[in-house]
């Protein structure tokens, strides 16, 4: 069975080249043919299953569509003379803040949308915490406090001396009382230096919807395989979507999207040990649970970031196949 990871890489590869059967007839169409588009490709034709394979390229097909009546400049090879370009972005480019996973871009007049393809999951981010990620600053551009550190220092380093004793043998499974021993001290220092943050700078609130969501605009396509159904999100922060061109208008208008300016509640979600939920106005709100990433033992834990509720503003288009 092939990962979450490669299943993904395949939906990447799919949506690009559906992109290009749609257009290619009326255009000059160029692929970026670089090693982040050999893996996707290589992944989509032998590392995922034929029935997957088959609801991908459904999937895809119905996403494109929609994208399609939002983006006329898509269509209108008579924007310049330079052609189309497509490609697949590279893993690193989400760690900086760029979410999109497949480019279209016409350089002649420097337009360009992106798309971020999910199979099977709506997180956000995988964002990690460790006694050596100021998340803070790396989030926000703003640093953690001395209270933060004094609090989580402690507990990264113990964990660092379990593996480092055992030789990166020691598992997370053998740890007893890990959720109130780890999980549990180091949400709560979490917790309170988002508040923290929250009350020292006044746009954090902002800074936080960007960092999560995204700098750049975007649209979300998102796969259910098991009902056979697929979502596109527009995620337009920055106002550089569903643009018309000289000649052409848009089939379907879009809102443009506000982020959040005040972080209302940043507390634990009721009944859970090991997520905080994360309450802004706008109508964006956060859950974030926190996990070991990995089987073995490690000074470092993982977020799994979802978006529990957006503002109506967000457009969303579902469709079932």
């Amino acid at each position: 069975m092939a990962s979450q990871s490669k299943n993904g890489k395949a939906f990447e590869y799919i949506t690009l080249k559906k992109i290009y059967d749609a257009l290619s007839e009326n255009q000059e169409i160029e692929i970026i043919e670089d090693s982040s588009y050999r893996i996707a490709k290589y992944a989509f034709e032998y590392e995922i299953t034929d029935s997957l394979r088959e609801n991908q390229i459904r999937a895809s097909e119905l996403a494109i569509e929609v994208i399609l009546d939002f983006e006329p400049q898509l269509g209108s090879p008579d924007l310049g003379t330079e052609p189309l370009s497509l490609s697949i972005q590279s893993d690193n480019q989400g760690q900086r803040g760029d979410v999109r996973d497949v480019i279209c871009l016409r350089s002649s007049n420097n337009w360009e949308i992106g798309i971020s393809c999910k199979n099977n999951h709506r997180a956000v981010k995988h964002s990690r915490l460790s006694d050596t990620i100021d998340f803070g600053k790396s989030w926000f551009g703003y640093p953690c406090s001395d209270q933060y550190w004094d609090e989580v220092l402690p507990i990264f380093q113990s964990l660092r001396t379990i593996r480092d004793e055992s030789n990166g043998e020691a598992k997370w499974r053998d740890l007893e009382d890990k959720e109130s021993r780890i999980y549990e001290p180091v949400l709560q220092a979490f917790i309170s230096e988002m508040n923290r943050l929250n009350e020292r700078y006044p746009d954090i609130g902002e800074r936080l919807t960007r960092y999560l969501i995204g700098e750049n605009d975007f649209y979300k396509v998102i796969t259910n395989m098991r009902s056979q159904e697929v979502s596109v999100e527009m995620y337009n922060l920055n106002g550089t979507l569903n643009l018309s061109t000289s000649s052409r208008n848009s089939r379907s208008r879009a809102h443009r999207t506000l982020p959040a300016s005040d972080i209302l509640r940043v507390d634990w979600y009721e009944g859970r040990r090991n997520t905080v939920e994360m309450i802004c106005d706008r109508g964006w709100q956060f859950n974030m649970r926190i996990h070991n990433a990995s089987s073995r033992i490690e000074p470092s834990l993982k977020f799994d970031i979802q978006l529990t509720s957006a503002p109506n503003t967000v457009t969303t288009r579902d469709h079932a196949w």
